[in-house]
This record gives C-alpha cells, structure tokens and sequence, in this order.
C-alpha cells in the first residue's frame, strides 16, 4: 500500500508532457544551473546520476518553478552536499516540488532550515525515499528552525531518513502554522532540538501532522526529545525509543497562543524513552488520544514515568504501560485538571521509584478522571501502588488491581485533598500496604459497590481498606482473607462511614478488629442487649450483661465504648472488642422487669438499630410429691400421688397448671390456694418414676421434680394340656392358658415350653392361650416345662408336668419284583399312622423259612434286599418280613410268589411287583387284591402269618 501510495504521489507530480534531464556532478552550472536554465520548464525532472554534488552551483539554490529533483539510482548514491556552507535549496512561492532518492548532507544556514526551507503556505514539498545527514539551523537573537527542513506549506516525507540534525526547534523538520504534514515509513535518528529550551528533537508540528510507520531513535530535546506538537498530531504504527528531553522524552504536546494542541496516538510503541517530567509524552492543554498503543521501560526523574499531563483532557482505550517509572507517576501523571479517560488497559509494574513516590502507575492531581474495565498487576510506591488521588474526581468501574504495592498507604489506590472517588464492580485481590492494604482513602467521598477484596494485606491497619473520609459508604461488597497486622483485618475506619450488605470471610488482624475496627463515626450499625431477649434472673443475683455490635449483615464491629444502661441507669462502658463487650451486673430489684439498652460511641451523626434486653426478675419454686399405699399396692390397683408448690420463701403458688408426668403418661393439675395439687393413678407395672415440673411465668422460676414409687407384682399361672393317650409316630396338640392371679388373661407375652429336653419359644395371644405340635419318636414318660420370666407387671412362673408314650402303630409294605434275569427284588415301605416314612426302621426278611437278611429303612421309610436267580428254584416261594422294633406293635408279614423257567415276558421281563402285602396295625395283611392280581397274570400266592 506504501509503495502503491508513492507511486500514486509519484504519477501525480509528474504530468506526461514533462520533459526530462540528467546531470551529473560535473555538469557545468550544477542543480542551480540545471533548475534556472531556460530548458528547464515548471514539471520537470531533473535526474541527478550518482555522485556527490557539492559547491556554489549546487547548495543555497532557489527553486522557482514545479519542479522534481530525482536521484538517478539509490539513496544512499546520491549526496548533495553543503559542507556547512549553507543550507541546500529555498523553495518559492506556489509551487510543488518533489526530491526523490537524495541524500542532503552538511545543510548549514543561520536561520530556518538547514537544508531545505519553504516559508510560503501555498507551497508543497514532496521527498521520497531521502535522507537528511547532518544538517543545521542555527544562529544568535534569532529562533533557528528545521535542522533539516522548514516549511510553512504543506510537506510530505514517504520512505526517508533523518540523522543528526540540529535546530532550536525541530532538529529535524520544523512545520509551520496552518500547514498539513505526512510522514510515512520515515526514520530519524539522533536529531537534537541543541540550544537551551529548544522543542521537538525531530520534528516541531505547529499545523497538522500526520505520522505513520516511522521510528523516532536517540532524539533530545529539552521539550519534546522526538516531536514538539503545537497543532493538531496524528501518530499510527510509529515506534519512539530512547529518546529524550527535559518535559516530553519523545513528544511533548502543548498548544501555544490561543490554540489547544491535539494529540491523538494509534498503534505505537514507546520504549526507554527518558524525561524530567513525561519520560514519553508530556501534554499541556488541548487534549491527548491514545488507542491500542504500549508505553514500556519510559522514565521520568519527577512526574509522569509515560506521559505527564497538565489540565489537559486525555483518553487512553486499550494502552498497556510496562515497567515505566518517575518520582510520582510511574506510567501516567495528571496535573492542574482536565478530564481523564482509561478503558480497557493494562498498567504492569509501573513505580513511582522514589521514597515519597506516589502512584505507582497514576498520580492524578484535579483532574476528572475514569477508568474503566482496566487491569493494575505489580505497581508499586511509596504511597498508592497503583493509583493517587489529590483534590480529583474519579470513578473506577470493572477493573482489576492484583499484587500492587505501597510501602506507606494505598497498596492500589490511595486519594487525599477534597477527592471524590467511586468505585464499583470491581476486584482487590493480594495488593499491600502499612495502611489500607488495598485502599486507603482520606478525602472528601468515597464510595464502594459492588466490589470484590481478596487477600489484601497491611503492615498495621487496614487489611483491605483504611478509610478517613468525610463522606464514605461501602456496600454490596465482598472481603474474604484480608489481614491487618494491628487492627482492621477488612475496614479500619477513621473518618465517617456508612456500610451496608457486605460479606465478610476469614478476614483477620493480629490485635483486633477482624472485620470493621471504627475510631471514627460509623452507620447504619445494630447494637443487641443480651441478645435481644429476656433473661430471667434473681435478686441478688450476678449477672453478665452483654452486647453485640455489627453492620447490617452480622459483621462484628471493634473499637470505641459500648455504654451499659439498665432501667434508666449508667452502670459503665466497654470497649467493643469482634463485636462483643460485657458487664457485671448484680440484681438489687425485687420482683419485676428491667430494660437493658445503652449507646455506642463510634455512630455519631449515623442512625443506629438498637435492639433492648430485659432482665426479669423471679422467685425460685419447688413442689413435694407424695405417694401414698405404694409399699401394699398392686398393679391395677389405684393410687394417691401429691404435693404442695411453694416458692422460694416457703409461700404457696396457687393455680399452677402443672405438668405430672407417671410412666411416660403426662397429666395436668392444678394447684389450690394452699399450693397443694393431687392425682389419683393406677399402676401398670411395679416401678414407676414420677416427673412434676412447671413452666413458671413472669413472676416464678420453672422447676422439675422427680420421685420413683414401686407397687406389688401379679402372680400367674399356666395350665399344660396333654392328650390322654399318646403313642410313637402320632402328633399332638399340647397347649394351656397364662393368667394372672385374678383369673386375667396374660396376652401377647413370650414363654417357653420344654418337651422332652426340646425348647419350643411361644407367644400367648390375646386371650393368654398357647399351643404347639408335637410327635413322639419314642416311648416312656416325657417332661414338660412351660416357663415365663415376668416382666415389670407379673411375676416369673414355672410349671412341669409328664406324660406318658406307648408303642405307635406301624404300616409294613412288603413288594417282590422279579427281574428279567431271573433275581428278585424285596422292597419293604414303612410308614407311621400319620402316613409319614420312619426312617431306620430294622426289618428282618426269610425265604422259604430260611434268614436272608435284614433291611433297615431309608429317610424315606423304604428298604430293599436282593435275591439272585441262583437262590430261587422254580415253584412257589415265601417272603417273610418280621420286626422287633421297641417303638412299635408291628406282625409279621409273609408274600408267597412263584418263578417259572419259560418265556412269559411277564414273568421274565417285567421289573413290576410280581407279589405285594400290606400288615397295618392290626397285624391282616390285605391279600385279597393281590391274589386277584396274581391269578390274572398266572402266579400264585400264598401269604403266611406267623
């Protein structure tokens, strides 16, 4: 876009009928001579080819007609060179003349304009891509202007440099009044504005100066070490280091007469730029723009470490100010009012680096004066680490200061004078200070909303906030794990404040006053007597009157006298110590109401809640409890419980509603006249514990009483009935029923009975009876214990009776299954008279008269014994099945089966019974069917009995 741009200004110089030349260093007449030839026409270019151009014909030239000077080939080839002879060229009036590729060297003139000077406002000068190396305006009585180049006329500079050029003001290029300036990509270097109060090192602006992508490096001045801006000054891209003045190390912007200058900075850098005051920028008047720019390692001796001004309006969106430093002032001071507005910057380790510094990153004194959205990390000083107020107007909205630092008061901010400050929505977080931690405030107003104050701490007082103003409120605000190492650990208040809806957390201070610790006058506070209750005491009684002291959120509140007044009297005064003070009082009234209240001291001018306490005074009561004819009662059985209420002086208390509380059963009574009360009660069981107490009321003491009284238990009794006749293998019913010694059921109660050595646990139901199932498994006599253990209404009880068990009735079965093989199976089943298997039930088996075994039953009351083919003949045979068991009347039972040598599938095949006989209890085995059966499939049978 530059070269573009050159190009385009390049094109427009030039119309096409222009005629051309070329002159070398030899040609006779030189530039002067090539300029004022008749062959020259207005438009031209004269080409200069490389070399050095020096002497009479080519230095104090006038140029009176448009003309474009052009070196032909680089900069650096081509020099015109005065060798402190004089300046180089004097432009005329109406013109536009444009030099291109040139070096001018040596300039020298007693006046304006070392090398080039144009004093005409209509007049245009044009370079582009030249340099300016050494050349001087001086001289004695006179105000030698533009070392390098002076113009009253419109002047631009594309691509070009300038290098150790001196001048009273504008060492560099001087612009007059009303003229309009550019200088693009242009450098200069080492340019001095040299005599005593000279301004602007390189360039001195009194019209309207645009500069863009140009370094200013190592200019001086003692006013504006890089420009001195008189008019209006437009700076874009441009990067200033090292340079240096007494005000204003690389610009000082100051209107003159009756003009305001105007300043406005875009995208640049400002870097070790040195200053008395301003070590960048110092303005006076007018106003001051600076958008997107960074301001780093700039230093003042006095204000102003980046920029001083002084009552100048300012405006700074975006800017970032790095490591920049002065007396007061490390990156902004601001003096003799104005308005000032910040947005959206950034302020980093800025210091006002003396020992009574302040201001770390601002000092603003008078002016008016906002900052928004910006952030203060690291700033240091002796008194406000980031910001000082005297005598101004300022608000502080969304912004951030961590970790600034002063060695006095104010860690990130501190105002004095008649400043009104007012902060809002914005956070305080590890800035410190040996006052005010975070703030420190002692002017007129102060106000804080909305605000966050976090890990601030102070030497002595003040962890977040030391606050001596006239006029100070802070509210809707956080303070979490401030520390004071004295007193204030949140709010150390020495002027006149007013708190409300802020919360505070693990805030402290070494010697008191965690929270709020109030020297001054503070509002709207609440202040509770004995916690806004009613105590009860007695005459003669020494009591602790207390107090609590906090803001409307329960913040405690230490500092000044909490006064003590009892029913109109001063009994004394305590210092607030964490919100709390007490005081010994002794009780001297007699029955009756007394109003605790008083007054703090630290609230004058402010309203405060008072919340009163009231000391009741009453009598001590205590009532008997007689119990009568406990010792012969029984449960059930009513008795007589009383007593007498009587306060402490022995009067009776009549008509007390008393609780009476018996076995957990409450009941009310009221006493009579005498005091004296009654209850008529039965008991449930033997112990019983009596509780009486009343509530009391405005005269009486509660009480309670207690006694315990025991009454007889009730004897029980069980029956135990057992079935008369009882035989092995035959279930039972046993039962009874548990009543008391008046015939009552006992219901619902647990009890065990014994059975033949066998625990059963029961439970009686409601009409006392119980029961359980029981099957003999052997004969003789058995025990049977029922036992109750009692509990507190009846007696334990123990009963035992026998029964007697005789031998059961068994079942035999008895099944012959032949096999395919010619074996025989006998299968013998046995089973009690409830159907059920008697297992190991011992049997013995015969065949044919002859002992072949015995058989003693599975779980499942079945048996089996083989009998191989070898032992069975053909023709008839006889099971038969006998017992001698001790438990049961068994007969025995005899199966006749018959085995035949043929083919009959029946006979040889089949595993079915081939004979069966049943002997129940009666000792005749059911052989009727079987004999039907057998017939049927050709088998006979015979059943023998022995």
């Amino acid at each position: 876009m530059i070269v573009l741009a050159i190009l385009l200004i390049f094109i427009s110089l030039n119309p096409c009928s222009a005629a051309n030349s070329t002159i070398d260093n030899t040609t006779s007449g030189g530039i002067d001579g090539a300029i004022t030839a008749g062959a020259t026409n207005p438009g031209d270019t004269i080409f200069l080819t490389p070399g050095n151009y020096a002497g009479s014909d080519n230095v104090g030239i006038s140029i009176n007609k448009n003309v474009t000077i052009q070196g032909n080939g680089s900069t650096n080839q081509v020099f015109i060179d005065a060798q402190g002879s004089s300046n180089i060229f004097n432009i005329g009036v109406g013109l536009n003349v444009t030099f291109i590729n040139i070096t001018f060297i040596n300039g020298k003139i007693t006046g304006n304009g070392g090398a080039v000077s144009n004093i005409y406002n209509d007049t245009t000068m044009t370079f582009i891509n030249c340099r300016f190396i050494n050349n001087t305006a001086s001289g004695s009585g006179i105000l030698p202007q533009g070392g390098a180049i002076y113009s009253l006329g419109n002047l631009n500079v594309i691509g070009s440099t300038f290098i150790n050029n001196t001048a009273y003001t504008g060492g560099a290029i001087f612009t007059g009044d009303n003229t309009n300036t550019k200088i693009v990509d242009s450098v200069f270097t080492n340019n001095k504005g040299n005599i005593s109060l000279g301004g602007g090192g390189a360039v001195y602006n009194n019209g309207g100066t645009q500069i863009t992508g140009s370094n200013f490096t190592n200019n001086s001045a003692d006013v504006g070490g890089a420009i001195r801006n008189s008019g209006n000054l437009s700076v874009d891209n441009s990067e200033f280091s090292s340079n240096n003045a007494i005000a204003g190390g690389a610009i000082s912007s100051q209107g003159h007469g009756i003009i305001n200058a105007i300043l406005n900075i875009t995208n640049s850098n400002f870097t070790a730029n040195t200053a008395d005051g301003g070590g960048a920028i110092t303005t006076q008047g007018g106003n001051i723009s600076v958008t997107a720019s960074r301001f780093t390692d700039n230093s003042a001796t006095d204000y102003g470490g980046a920029i001083l001004n002084g009552g100048t309006d300012s405006s700074y969106y975006g800017v970032t100010f790095t490591n920049n430093s002065a007396f007061d002032g490390g990156a902004i001071c601001t003096i003799f009012g104005g308005n000032t507005s910040i947005v959206n910057s950034n302020f980093t380790n800025n210091k006002a680096n003396s020992s009574l510094g302040n201001g770390g990153a601002i000092y603003n004194d008078g002016s008016i004066q906002n900052i928004i959205n910006s952030t203060f990390i690291a700033n240091a000083a002796s008194s406000a680490g980031a910001i000082y107020n005297n005598n101004t107007t300022s608000k502080i909205n969304g912004s951030k200061f961590d970790s600034n630092n002063a060695t006095n008061i104010g860690g990130a901010i501190a105002s004095e004078g008649s400043s009104s400050v007012a902060i809002d929505n914005s956070f305080f977080t590890s800035n410190s200070a040996g006052a005010g931690g975070a703030i420190s405030d002692a002017g007129s107003n102060f106000t804080v909303t909305n605000s966050n104050f976090t890990a601030n701490n102070a030497s002595y007082f003040g962890g977040a906030i030391l606050a001596d103003s006239q006029n100070a409120s802070i509210s809707n605000s956080k303070f979490t794990n401030n520390k004071a190492s004295v007193n204030g650990g949140g709010i150390y208040n020495e002027g006149n404040m007013t708190v409300s809806n802020n919360t505070m957390n693990g805030n402290t201070a070494d010697i008191s006053g965690n929270m709020i610790y109030n020297v001054g006058n503070m509002g709207i506070l609440k202040l509770t007597y004995i916690n806004n209750s009613t105590k009860s005491v007695k005459e003669g009684q020494q009591v602790n009157l207390s107090a609590t002291l906090t803001d409307d959120m329960g913040n405690t509140v230490t500092g000044q006298n909490i006064t003590f007044v009892v029913n109109g009297t001063n009994i004394g005064s305590i210092t607030a110590t964490e919100g709390y003070a007490n005081i010994s009082y002794t009780v001297a009234d007699p029955v009756g109401a007394l109003t605790v209240s008083g007054n703090y001291a630290g609230h004058n001018g402010y309203g405060i809640n008072l919340l009163n306490g009231t000391l009741l005074i009453k009598l001590d009561t205590n009532s008997t409890i007689n119990v009568s004819n406990s010792n012969s009662s029984k449960v059930g059985q009513s008795v007589n419980i009383s007593g007498v209420l009587r306060d402490e002086k022995g009067n009776p208390v009549a008509n007390a509603v008393l609780n009476v509380t018996v076995d957990g059963n409450v009941f009310t009574v009221t006493t009579n006249n005498t005091g004296a009360w009654n209850l008529a009660y039965t008991p449930t069981h033997g112990g019983n514990i009596v509780v009486v107490n009343w509530a009391g009321n405005d005269t009486y003491f509660a009480f309670t009483n207690n006694t315990s009284f025991n009454v007889l238990k009730l004897a029980v009794n069980s029956t135990i009935n057992v079935p008369s006749n009882v035989k092995v293998g035959k279930t039972i019913t046993i039962d009874g029923v548990l009543v008391d010694e008046n015939g009552n059921p006992v219901a619902n109660v647990p009890i065990t009975v014994s059975v033949g050595g066998k625990v059963y646990s029961l439970k009686t139901d409601n009409s006392g009876r119980w029961s359980l199932t029981y099957k003999p498994t052997h004969t003789g006599t058995v025990n049977t214990i029922v036992n109750y253990a009692g509990n507190d209404k009846y007696f334990s009880y123990n009963n035992t009776t026998t029964f007697n068990v005789i031998k059961g009735k068994v079942i035999v079965d008895v099944n012959v299954v032949k096999n395919s093989d010619g074996s025989a199976d006998v299968i013998v089943t046995v089973t009690d008279e409830d159907g059920d298997p008697i297992p190991d039930y011992k049997v013995s088996v015969d065949l044919d008269g002859k002992h072949i075994g015995d058989i003693v039953t599975s779980v499942l009351g079945v048996g089996r014994i083989h009998i191989p083919s070898n032992k069975l003949s053909d023709g008839r045979h006889v099971i038969t099945v006998t017992s001698a068991d001790e438990n049961y009347n068994a007969n025995p039972v005899s199966v006749e089966f018959e085995t035949q040598n043929n083919n009959n599938d029946t006979n040889k095949t089949n595993n079915n019974p081939v004979a069966t006989a049943t002997m129940k209890n009666t000792g005749m085995p059911i052989i009727a069917i079987i004999l039907v059966l057998l017939t049927t499939i050709g088998i006979s049978i015979r059943r023998k009995q022995d």
